[in-house]
């Protein structure tokens, strides 16, 4: 994902020289500060979180488990990139990060044509619907850019960025992810609570006439079919009927409690130390891997779809809370755009169900375009 970075760098530039934004880059202007004192108060908060990681670091060894040095670093920059982002600057760049989406989805229909009709482009992980290949833009599958977009899609302005805004719907919808749907119309129905809005009625309703509308098409036309939302309703009915075969919806909805089960685990096992640090750098994949193993024989699996469950299982409630403390330090930059703590962490909870990505250029891209998102509906609220 560090080529996503290098395009976000890139177009900053370039969208600059064509006079479409005043940012250089999105990843680039969100650490400065205009305010020494507070630029001071998140570098001690970086010291504190280096000391904090170091000593959950050295509780691998009391747990007797091992420890990773690339993993430790990768964790490391993630929560130092989320204790440095000057808020002020990070949510100025809401309307560049919108127009930037709408870019990709003119080049990411492009790729897709040129990989349907004459081969790989960019070697993403992606399949046809209706003769042409999902979206993928850089990301490595069509759900990882449709959580992108969905996301973005809730804090671009409808009036001011009309055309910006419906560019990004129709990528949106050519992703075809179950995954990226549900999540904005998660966050929409979400948004409208908050603000108290009779809208979110409408959204029950109009989900409500869209159920309907499917199973309609379902019986008429789909049933028995290829169609790609064919595969995903077989899925989940597969799992309703307690069939544990490995699929996307078993791993998904397995991934969501997965952190109450380890949880559970430490505690009925007296293993206060597990629960506390986790498994520790790096040691993810081998619980998990036992954890699919023991409960659905299943011996392949070593991912968790969840960041919630894989920060706990990796790095326990001390490494949860060291992710608080980044936030909070990112949060100290300005006081106006301040989100509503219990809001944010709620939106992070809402995501968390359609990703798992806790370290790294993608946990930090979808960390950001969550806080924008949050103080986005403080603001509007």
């Amino acid at each position: 994902m560090f080529k996503l970075f290098f395009l976000f760098a890139s177009s900053g530039q370039l969208l600059k020289l064509i006079g479409g934004s005043s940012e250089v880059s999105i990843l680039f202007s969100v650490f400065s500060s205009k305010h020494n004192q507070l630029l001071k108060t998140q570098v001690i908060s970086c010291i504190l979180l280096a000391l904090l990681l170091t000593f959950a670091a050295l509780s691998s060894n009391l747990v007797g488990q091992d420890f990773k040095i690339s993993s430790f670093l990768v964790c490391f920059i993630t929560l130092v990139c989320l204790s440095l982002t000057n808020l002020t600057r990070l949510y100025s760049s809401k309307e560049f990060i919108s127009n930037l989406a709408a870019y990709s989805v003119v080049v990411s229909i492009l790729i897709s044509l040129t990989e349907t009709y004459y081969g790989p482009v960019i070697g993403s992980r992606t399949n046809q619907v209706l003769l042409l290949n999902r979206l993928t833009f850089l990301f490595d599958e069509p759900s990882h850019y449709a959580i992108f977009l969905a996301i973005i899609l809730h804090f671009t302005d409808l009036k001011r960025q009309l055309l910006i805004r419906s560019t990004i719907a129709i990528g949106l919808l050519l992703t075809w992810s179950l995954s990226g749907f549900l999540l904005y119309v998660m966050l929409l129905f979400y948004s409208r609570i908050i603000r108290f809005d009779i809208a979110a009625l409408k959204v029950v309703f109009y989900l409500f006439v869209f159920l309907v509308l499917l199973s309609v098409v379902w019986e008429l036309y789909l049933i028995n079919t290829d169609f790609w939302i064919v595969s995903k309703i077989e899925t989940v009915q597969m799992l309703l009927d307690g069939d544990t075969r490995l699929t996307s919806v078993l791993v998904r909805f397995t991934s969501m409690f997965m952190y109450v089960s380890y949880i559970s685990e430490a505690v009925a096992n007296n293993d206060f130390l597990s629960l506390i640090f986790g498994e520790g750098y790096g040691n993810l994949n081998t619980w998990v891997n036992s954890f699919y193993s023991e409960k659905f024989k299943i011996e392949t699996m070593t991912e968790v779809n969840n960041f919630v469950s894989s920060i706990i299982i990796q790095n326990g409630i001390f490494g949860l809370s060291l992710f608080l403390l980044a936030f909070c330090s990112c949060f100290s930059s300005d006081r106006v755009y301040s989100p509503n703590i219990m809001h944010f962490i709620i939106i992070l909870f809402i995501i968390a169900l359609f990703n798992g990505s806790a370290y790294g250029s993608l946990a930090i891209l979808y960390f950001y375009l969550a806080i924008v998102l949050a103080v986005h509906l403080k603001l509007k609220s």
